[in-house]
């Protein structure tokens, strides 16, 4: 995020894009007293970056009213908290249940259900909602903060305390600094038992306190090492040959490294004007091809490029999300015991990409003996591979994607979606199916518009791709964007919508619009306070609720349309090699 521009106030600069420009020098003092940041030493910090400008610009004071949700379990969030003042309580596993944390409860319509539904006339006018008496939910929403936020009230503080196993959070401790910076749900649900006063910090403002201060950036990897690396290696299939023993050892060793920025989309937009040959050489290198294959390299969060050199410029071969691998043919090695190979090819982070690395050596003596045959790559000896492997988590066959194609997915992040609507146009016949049956299932009003970005014969749809990095998530002031509990489909809870924007303007792939909505007898519904026309946020909800889903897919009489999941491209492939 660039700085657009500064003003002064009672004699200093204040920057135009601060996260409270209205933040008072005695504040600023305030915050600049507490631990956290008066044990920071400001001579390690730059001029134009220095400690007090990074408060001044990346974090801002405010208060949460008794019993209500800070943070809640599952939910994506890109600021932490410091605590200044008030009680607050750490909610342990299991749990709060999903209605108190503003969740969407889904069932599967029946059969009976769902045939009445599609012969049933749909409503007059465009959407059409029922207004529902939400004084016996369970959770619900309260605008009590003093700068404007809004929050979930816990219905009884009471029966909080009572019913669920919570904890003590420490006066003066900071939480959520690992959700914001990764990306990663939050893990465990924190509510106020009193007032409470607590630093608001923005993930910027955690980037480059832990760019400059060496003890805090040891702090965040000694929690990231112990809440997150231990997991990661117990989940990955490539060390599960290893014993408990053996996993915790290679814990040590494995470093932690970040690429990109986390608000990749501004410079996307950006680099979407240069040329292929600047936008690929502004992407962050994480491995250059023909150096040292030193390590290991696992993709955390994020995607990166798998690329390689030619002519002048650079080509595209594959792309690496979560969970997956780069390096592992070199790393293993056809050469003499303690010799280096090359990587053959270069890796750079799309966006902002949080990647895991095991040297070499370690990789060698303690992962590569036991390593079962069909983990291990295809290599041919002394002389040149057999084939090529790209390094993936699961080797996805021969037949890859055309390399145009392939292309096009990554430069416009389309491998970000686990459904993405991809349309064949050579065998669509513009039959209008798709768009039929999603206003059948949608009260009339159907979920996504049928254009959008094309490379030759396909075209992908302008419809919620369900993406593995939902940006649409980071911002909702309610929470009312959020993933299903039981698919991880990205859903929108009307109940908790407050129509202010923020996902469909977060949103890179123009998914997600905003409805003005309506009584049945056509008025707009307004807010009682304001007078204001009500709008919600609309988009594709993957036909949740209903068997055979998506229904678009499988209604199209031509097997034109296809819901891509880009973690596995294996069945888009054969989607598009049929006849």
């Amino acid at each position: 995020m660039g700085i657009t521009g500064a003003t002064r106030r009672d004699g200093e600069e204040v920057m135009d894009e601060a996260f409270d420009p209205f933040m008072s020098n005695e504040t600023l003092e305030r915050i600049l007293a507490q631990d956290l940041f008066a044990k920071m030493d400001p001579s390690t910090f730059p001029p134009s970056n220095s400690l007090r400008q990074i408060v001044r610009r990346h974090t801002r004071l405010r208060t949460f009213p008794k019993g209500v949700l800070v943070v809640r379990a599952g939910a994506y969030g890109n600021s932490a908290f410091y605590t200044l003042a008030g009680r607050l309580r750490i909610v342990l596993p299991p749990g709060l249940p999903d209605d108190i944390l503003g969740r969407m409860t889904t069932r599967r319509k029946g059969a009976w259900e769902l045939l009445r539904l599609l012969w049933q006339r749909h409503p007059q006018f465009p959407e059409v909602r029922q207004i529902r008496d939400d004084t016996d939910r369970v959770g619900t929403l309260s605008a009590m903060d003093d700068d404007g936020g809004i929050h979930i009230r816990l219905p009884s503080l009471e029966a909080a305390l009572r019913d669920y196993k919570t904890i003590e959070l420490e006066p003066h401790t900071l939480f959520g600094e690992i959700g914001a910076l990764t990306r990663f749900p939050r893990n465990v649900s924190v509510f106020t038992e009193e007032d409470s006063e607590l630093v608001d910090i923005r993930w910027q403002g955690l980037r480059d306190l832990r760019k400059f201060n060496e003890d805090f950036r040891q702090r965040l990897d000694t929690l990231f090492r112990e809440r997150s690396i231990k997991a990661f290696i117990k989940d990955s299939y490539l060390f599960q040959h290893l014993s408990p023993e053996a996993q915790d050892g290679l814990e040590q060793w494995i470093g932690f490294e970040t690429y990109g920025d986390l608000d990749w989309r501004a410079e996307h937009r950006r680099l979407s004007l240069s040329s292929p040959r600047q936008r690929i050489e502004a992407e962050p290198l994480i491995a250059r091809e023909r150096e040292s294959a030193d390590h290991l390299i696992m993709i955390v969060s994020g995607f990166a490029r798998i690329s390689q050199r030619l002519n002048h410029g650079h080509k595209t071969v594959g792309f690496l999300g979560r969970n997956r691998y780069f390096g592992l043919p070199e790393v293993i090695g056809t050469g003499k015991e303690g010799s280096r190979e090359r990587y053959e090819f270069s890796l750079r982070a799309l966006g902002y990409v949080h990647v895991l690395k095991v040297p070499t050596d370690i990789m060698r003596t303690l992962v590569v003996p036991g390593l079962p045959a069909h983990l291990r790559p295809a290599v041919g000896g002394a002389g040149p591979r057999k084939k090529k492997w790209f390094s993936l988590a699961r080797p996805q066959g021969r037949d890859g994607l055309q390399e145009g194609l392939l292309e096009f997915f990554v430069e416009h992040r389309i491998i970000n979606g686990t459904a993405t609507m991809l349309i064949h146009l050579e065998r669509c016949v513009r039959c209008d199916d798709c768009v039929a049956v999603c206003a059948k299932l949608h009260q009339g009003n159907p979920r996504f518009l049928r254009h959008g970005k094309r490379h030759g014969a396909i075209m992908v749809a302008m419809a919620c791709m369900h993406c593995q990095d939902p940006v649409c998530m980071i911002g909702c002031p309610t929470g009312a964007i959020q993933r299903a509990p039981a698919g991880g489909q990205v859903v929108v809870n009307e109940t908790l919508c407050i129509g202010c924007a923020s996902c469909a303007q977060s949103c890179p792939y123009e998914a997600i619009r905003m409805v003005t909505v309506r009584h049945g007898d056509g008025t707009v519904i307004a807010d009682a306070t304001t007078g204001n026309q009500v709008q919600k946020a609309t988009k594709c909800d993957l036909c949740l609720e209903y068997p055979s889903a998506p229904a678009c897919q499988y209604s199209c009489p031509h097997d034109a349309l296809y819901r891509a999941d880009m973690r596995d491209t294996r069945g888009l492939r054969q989607w598009m090699a049929r006849r």
